[in-house]
């Protein structure tokens, strides 16, 4: 949850997001979409 917290923080300071950062983040969404999903 931290890491999706420093996603938006660099999102809402207008930082451009680099390779590690756009992996982080579809890592980050992809483990939300199946906690919501499957509820792990």
């Amino acid at each position: 949850m931290i890491q999706v917290i420093y996603i938006q923080a660099l999102l809402a300071g207008h930082y451009t997001l680099g390779g590690k950062e756009m992996e982080l983040m579809s890592g980050c969404l992809q483990r939300l979409m199946e906690y919501a999903l499957y509820g792990k």
